[in-house]
């Protein structure tokens, strides 16, 4: 399981980065969320400047997210049975 750090905080604001560098979010008092993930190597810490490196979602309702997350994880399942793992799950 990934424990975010947090990193930033502004106003409306606030920067997280698990410590392994591969994730980073900023989660806006809105309830949106900016994600970012690392594409070949881990983001040097609390640098900016590297966004070409990342994929970026952008997540309003992060419950609909996960929904639909565990929904695709139990499709492959169905479909691959015990041939797919999940990476981490053994």
């Amino acid at each position: 399981m990934c424990k975010w750090e947090k990193v930033e905080a502004h106003e409306y604001r606030a920067e997280f980065q698990d410590p392994e560098g591969w994730y980073r979010a900023s989660v806006k008092l809105d309830g949106c969320i900016d994600m970012q993930r690392a594409y070949n190597v881990p983001f040097p810490r609390n640098d900016d400047e590297d966004e070409d490196m990342a994929d970026t979602m952008h997540i309003c309702d992060i419950d609909e997210h996960i929904e639909r997350l565990i929904a695709l994880r139990d499709a492959a399942r169905e479909h691959f049975g015990d041939e797919w793992a999940m990476k981490g799950e053994e």
